[in-house]
């Protein structure tokens, strides 16, 4: 190309960014001769969507060009982090505080679980919308406060069908189904997250069969109905049944992900042989070509772990294609004092504790290892 302007520049990093192509994408940054607002969005952007605050933090201190959308969208990079106090500090610096300021911090105390947080910045708020009030109104439920959210609901006259869904979701994971049920009657329309959630809801009481009636009376079934439904009957250990809605599921054309393989998975952690387990696995990575994620390697140590062949789920914990967390050294140790072994457990307890200190759990195995063994334990 004979002259690059902004435009061809910004098409350039962008192909380079959803190729997921970070360090190409960085030099030719570095390298643009005119850099503009949306280069600069589209960096912090795609660091925000691998949650590296840092790298989208030097991007927006070393750039001049900074627009309301900028400052937003580095509000957007400290938020996916979970950084509460940099995301406040940054607030404060605002020039100019949008709606969509104040929401993107309502969202991250959404995150954290900070109703109080989220209840001061909303009712400080100059002016409040659908989006704003939504957010609201699902930290209030999240949190366990559903008469503020029911509160929040009634004082909003233009209700779309997200304000009643989230409203449905919050009294649906709590397990009110009787209000969940009122709420669904009440629905202008019913969309398929409303439907989804009057069959967890039922399934959550463990109502299984009305579940299964609720979901055969859904018009047109997608994936996520079909994962709500085989998690249901794989958290009460219905192996035979999980395994037949999977079938069904690909019969009728749908196509597993990586909630589905967890489900089926969990299921074997409790009933199943070793042999079925692992089957399932190199299902999920060989044929579906999936990437198995900490929760499926989770499940398959803890299936290796309860049927005895603990040489094994330590080496899957060394192997994995990430650094093993404290519960996968937690599950190993539990399974090494189910078979009386002693050494390796405490060796995996050790490894759980200096991974995560502040868990009590961990010690209380080494103890009970200690104990079995005969030896004291500080």
């Amino acid at each position: 190309m004979p002259q690059w302007d902004s435009f061809s520049c910004n098409l350039r990093l962008k192909a380079l960014l959803d190729r997921q192509d970070f360090e190409a994408a960085t030099k030719f940054y570095d390298s643009m001769p005119c850099r503009d607002e949306i280069s600069l969005n589209t960096m912090i952007a795609a660091y925000t969507r691998i949650a590296d605050a840092k790298a989208a933090k030097n991007i927006f201190e070393c750039s001049p060009a900074r627009d309301s959308s900028t400052w937003n969208a580095m509000l957007h990079a400290l938020t996916a982090s979970k950084q509460s106090i940099a995301a406040g500090e940054l607030l404060e610096k605002m020039p100019q505080r949008s709606i969509e300021s104040w929401t993107v911090l309502l969202h991250l105390y959404e995150q954290t679980g900070d109703f109080r947080g989220s209840k001061s910045i909303y009712e400080n708020l100059p002016y409040t919308d659908v989006i704003a009030s939504t957010a609201m109104i699902r930290v209030a439920a999240r949190t366990g406060n559903l008469d503020h959210a029911k509160e929040l609901f009634d004082q909003i006259s233009s209700r779309d069908h997200i304000l009643w869904t989230v409203l449905l979701a919050a009294f649906t994971y709590s397990r009110h189904l009787e209000k969940v049920k009122f709420l669904f009657t009440r629905m202008p329309c019913w969309n398929m997250v409303a439907w989804t959630g009057v069959m967890v809801a039922h399934a959550s009481v463990g109502e299984l069969s009305t579940a299964r009636m609720v979901f055969d009376d859904i018009p047109e079934v997608d994936m996520p109905a079909w994962n709500a439904l085989i998690a249901a009957y794989a958290l009460k250990g219905h192996l035979s049944q999980v395994v037949e809605l999977s079938n069904c599921a690909s019969l009728e054309g749908m196509i597993a992900d990586e909630a589905t393989f967890s489900s089926i998975l969990s299921c074997f952690r409790v009933c199943g042989s070793v042999e079925e387990g692992r089957w399932w696995f190199l299902v999920m990575v060989s044929d579906h070509r999936l990437r198995a994620g900490m929760e499926h390697y989770l499940c398959m140590i803890d299936i290796l772990g309860r049927a005895g062949e603990l040489a094994k789920a330590e080496e899957l914990i060394q192997s994995m294609p990430f650094q093993p967390d404290a519960v996968a050294w937690k599950i190993l140790a539990n399974a090494c004092k189910i078979h009386r072994e002693i050494e390796r457990g405490k060796q995996s307890g050790e490894a759980a504790l200096a991974l995560d200190p502040d868990q009590v759990s961990p010690y209380v195995i080494l103890a009970n290892n200690y104990r079995e063994k005969g030896g004291m334990c500080d």
